[in-house]
């Protein structure tokens, strides 16, 4: 049974589980045998359920993997265990479970890494049994709640595509006054959020969007093109970016983006990917996240974060013209409107709680409509002179 070592580390226990360690990093140990199940080679061959996985969900299983290496790492164990399945054991993962909640990640995020753990582990060994792995996930899958509520965060979708056309015309506005770079982050930010709030992609197709691939131009028009292995669900997009978007995506490529790009280091190849960061490169996940929260907390008075963009979309969708509520499935790349409903639409708790509060108005209105005011000073006058003046008691 592997033994966890403590040891002296000058990061915190947050600061650790917020690493996850590349697969270039991990021990060789199991970086060969990763790589080895993904090829087919091995004991089971092409037999092992990993070469048969799709990119995005090597990738989760590869995240979630490295951030228990990372913490293994941070326990210092990583160096004391080198068969790769022998990480994994009851009491480890129980551990690696508590000091996950210990240090404040949300029971869902949890859930999403023992799933990636189960994942891998079964690839590691698919002979071994790993029915407790399985139960450890599912326990915290069906236990898990969401820990932010969602309802108090929703705005209306129009409101966040508001908000991303005035930072890119107050951006232009002030170009003159304003150095190149600051007026080109403050634009992309705009796009960003726009462009999110009219096509709520997933976050990681988001990021992924790429000129000539992803993002096409065909007839004066841009599209959205993703494959269905590129896909959460499975299945290909291919969406129209909004027509009233495309004089600003024309501006950003034109002039923003290339102002960004020229920032890269000297002698690296220009990236493909429409959004660029402050150094010139593709923007990482996390940034591109870090940016819409800090805009949409200083507009709103709270951070809505990327996904809460699909919250924000199918309500307003259900709120503002319940007719089509089912397209609400089809513009969050869902198999089936269920879905949309069960975990983005916001619309059923705000539409009773405004039915309700109109009923209460009307009672209140009714009432103040049929109260004789007068009759009832004369009454009180009445029962003042019968009882007499107030005696203190």
């Amino acid at each position: 049974m592997t033994t966890l070592h403590a040891t002296n580390h000058v990061h915190s226990p947050g600061v650790a589980l917020r690493k996850i360690l590349p697969l270039a990093q991990w021990p060789s140990s199991d970086r060969c045998l990763w790589l080895n199940c993904r090829n087919g080679h091995g004991p089971h061959g092409t037999d092992n359920r990993a070469v048969r996985w799709s990119t995005r969900s090597c990738e989760n299983t590869v995240a979630a993997y490295g951030r228990f290496l990372s913490w293994h790492q941070y326990v210092g164990n990583l160096g004391v265990v080198t068969d790769p399945a022998s990480r994994i054991t009851p009491d480890v993962v129980s551990a690696f479970m508590k000091h996950m909640a210990d240090s404040g990640l949300a029971p869902v995020t949890i859930g999403i890494e023992v799933d990636g753990l189960n994942r891998i582990a079964h690839a590691f060994a698919p002979d071994a049994d790993w029915s407790w792995l399985r139960r450890k996930y599912w326990r915290q899958k069906h236990r898990a709640k969401p820990s932010r509520d969602k309802l108090t965060r929703v705005v209306p979708a129009r409101a966040l595509y508001t908000l991303g056309i005035h930072l890119m015309e107050t951006a232009t506005n002030h170009a003159r006054h304003v150095p190149p770079v600051p007026t080109a982050f403050q634009y992309r930010n705009g796009l960003i959020i726009a462009l999110m709030a009219a096509r709520p992609l997933r976050i990681r197709n988001f990021q992924h969007i790429e000129l000539f691939r992803t993002l096409v131009y065909r007839s004066g028009r841009y599209w959205l093109v993703f494959g269905e292995e590129e896909t959460k669900t499975g299945r290909p997009i291919e969406v129209e970016v909004p027509r009233p978007l495309t004089p600003y995506l024309d501006q950003y490529l034109r002039l923003h983006r290339n102002v960004l790009l020229a920032r890269r280091p000297v002698g690296t190849k220009p990236t493909t990917a429409l959004w660029v960061g402050k150094l010139g490169q593709k923007m990482p996940k996390a940034t591109i996240s870090y940016n819409i929260i800090q805009r949409t907390k200083a507009a709103f008075g709270h951070a809505i974060n990327p996904h809460l963009f699909r919250d924000c979309a199918a309500t307003s969708f259900a709120t503002d013209d319940p007719e089509h509520v089912r397209c609400i499935a089809a513009v969050l790349g869902h198999t089936t409107l269920r879905t949309s409903e069960g975990h983005y639409n916001q619309a059923t708790m705000r539409t009773a709680v405004r039915t309700f509060s109109s009923a209460m108005m009307k009672i209140r209105k009714d009432l103040l409509e049929t109260f004789d005011d007068k009759a009832v000073r004369a009454f009180l006058v009445q029962a003042q002179q019968i009882e007499g003046p107030d005696d203190g008691i």
